[in-house]
């Protein structure tokens, strides 16, 4: 979550409420109030995509794909996808809706 350093020894609450971190490299002071969430959006890629259970292998990269259609009777379909965030990604969540059906 943006300290530089992710072990501590020592910790340190200041009358004001500030917290002090203290490790083998320094330490570090920050306010809890003053700590905002992360307003990035990580951009999602398609990783994988099947049909039936076979993998579908258009003339574009699945990154390219704007839209698929399935048509009767091959209604079955799997998609892997993936957020492209680094930092936590354990903290990523995700949500797909399918047009027409979820409402």
């Amino acid at each position: 979550d943006g300290l530089p350093v992710n072990e501590f020894s020592a910790a340190y609450k200041g009358e004001g409420g500030e917290l002090f971190f203290g490790g083998v490299n320094g330490f570090i002071s920050l306010f809890p109030g003053q700590i905002e969430d992360n307003p990035h959006v990580p951009p999602v890629v398609l990783t994988s995509l099947h049909q039936n259970g076979v993998a579908v292998r258009g003339g574009e990269a699945l990154e390219n794909l704007q839209e698929v259609t399935f048509r009767w009777p091959d209604n079955s379909f799997e998609f892997g996808f993936a957020a492209l965030n680094y930092t936590q990604p354990e903290k990523n969540q995700h949500a797909y809706k399918l047009e027409g059906f979820d409402q």
